[in-house]
């Protein structure tokens, strides 16, 4: 689920004291522990926000969630573009670090939207489950505002926690196809693989429920994982792949761990997502059901 590892291990031996302390304290503070537990936003100015270097096109866009929280994404444009993939990344950082991944999937010759979540990068708000299935919902309807965006030609991607997000709103009827990359099957399955020593569902109230949702997708699913993956057990992909309804299809990165398959996959994890996005008959209505 963790897109800075090393972070995320640096902040164990404080959760676990945290947590220590309100059993035995008794104290009612869930919310800091989830804060702890689950989101590592990197705010602005942490980060590489000097677009104008890069050797492709990003627009800054903003735009608001129906509670009213503004957001910040980028838009990357590809000249005729048929495609657009709307992308969620995991629960560290913001959306400059992944650049990289901005830059491969270019290849694909598509429109790329990847937005940060509330209380990351330059997004007003705090984070929290229902919080970001709500910035979900306003990026999609974002989409659907421009010109260069085809409805029906719109996909859904997310990488580890950004996977269960764009589960969800492909659950919502929206998407042409979604993409699920290193995903969990629940943030409870999670959590007991990466802190099997806590009491993890008596800490957090956000659930992330993945594996409850795919089996009801109307949309195609391609799940990618790593086998290495150091952080969520590939068993969790496996589980989700397993409950998905058809069409479904599915990847293993050999060698990959967490934060590296678009890396260590290489043409066959671009053929992948190519073949999958131009499937024969794949399509959408477009049209938000929230």
């Amino acid at each position: 689920m963790r897109d800075k590892p090393k972070n995320l291990r640096n902040v164990v031996l404080v959760i676990g004291v945290l947590a220590v302390a309100i059993v035995v304290l008794g104290l009612g503070t869930m919310g800091c522990i989830e804060r702890f537990f689950i989101y590592l936003p990197a705010k602005y100015p942490e980060g590489y926000w000097d677009t104008k270097g890069l050797d492709f096109p990003v627009e800054d866009v903003y735009f608001q969630t129906a509670d009213g929280v503004k957001l910040h994404g980028f838009f990357s444009p590809y000249p005729g573009a048929g495609t657009t993939l709307l992308m969620f990344h995991g629960n560290a950082g913001n959306i400059t670090h992944r650049l990289d991944k901005l830059r491969i999937l270019r290849e694909l010759e598509i429109n790329l939207f990847i937005i940060d979540y509330r209380g990351y990068g330059r997004s007003e708000g705090s984070p929290t489950e229902q919080g970001l299935y709500q910035d979900s919902e306003a990026a999609y309807r974002y989409l659907l505002t421009r010109e260069d965006v085809t409805p029906a030609r719109i996909y859904i991607y997310g990488h580890s926690l950004g996977a269960a997000v764009a589960i969800y709103l492909a659950d919502q009827g929206q998407g042409a196809g979604v993409i699920a990359e290193a995903g969990f099957s629940s943030l409870l399955d999670a959590a007991a693989s990466i802190y099997p020593w806590l009491p993890a569902k008596y800490l957090t109230k956000e659930r992330y429920d993945s594996l409850g949702r795919v089996p009801h997708l109307k949309a195609p699913i391609l799940i990618i994982y790593p086998d290495k993956d150091e952080i969520i057990p590939p068993s969790q992909s496996e589980k989700l792949y397993q409950a998905a309804a058809e069409p479904k299809e599915f990847l293993v990165v050999k060698g990959a761990d967490h934060n590296n398959t678009y890396l260590a996959g290489g043409e066959e994890y671009l053929q992948k997502i190519k073949n999958f996005l131009y499937r024969p008959g794949a399509a959408s209505t477009g049209k938000p059901q929230f």
